[in-house]
């Protein structure tokens, strides 16, 4: 049997196993592209990316082409990657395809990181504080004040 007719049977048998040709050649060519699809507007998923990276105190250029921006960047390990966004119009909803592109070498905890930021993102509005107290808090009369180190609490 020829070189050729081994590969030809290879790709059918692992074509009829799930499998693409692209998953055979991603070790030759890079660690290729990962992407999830999230719940949310572009912009809503942006500032979330956004917030993450600020909070790993990782700095990033935005650039947009149309409808797809990027966020681009470095690792605190040194390793390029791009942030992908897509926002895609569905019946429930809009939807955010997020894609990560690496230079040479993936940093797959990185990933899992953004990827946990984008499912459980902060809240919006702020937390409210614990010293605020309900309208009409009245304190109670019948304490009495405690002295400490000389003054009056």
């Amino acid at each position: 049997m020829s070189r050729l007719t081994v590969f030809v049977c290879a790709a059918l048998l692992l074509a009829t196993a799930g499998c693409t040709l692209d998953s055979l050649f991603v070790s030759f060519v890079g660690p290729g592209r990962k992407e999830e699809s999230f719940s949310g507007t572009r912009d809503r998923t942006e500032a979330t990316l956004a917030a993450a990276l600020t909070r790993l105190d990782i700095k990033f250029v935005r650039r947009q082409n149309g409808e797809e921006v990027r966020l681009i960047g470095r690792t605190k390990g040194e390793k390029a990657f791009a942030l992908v966004l897509q926002e895609q119009k569905k019946d429930n909803g809009p939807r955010t395809v997020v894609g990560i592109e690496w230079d040479k070498e993936a940093d797959e905890g990185f990933w899992l990181y953004l990827v946990q930021a984008l499912l459980q993102p902060m809240p919006t509005q702020p937390l409210p504080r614990v010293d605020e107290r309900p309208i009409g808090f009245v304190p109670d009369s019948h304490l009495t004040p405690e002295r400490i180190h000389g003054g009056v609490q």
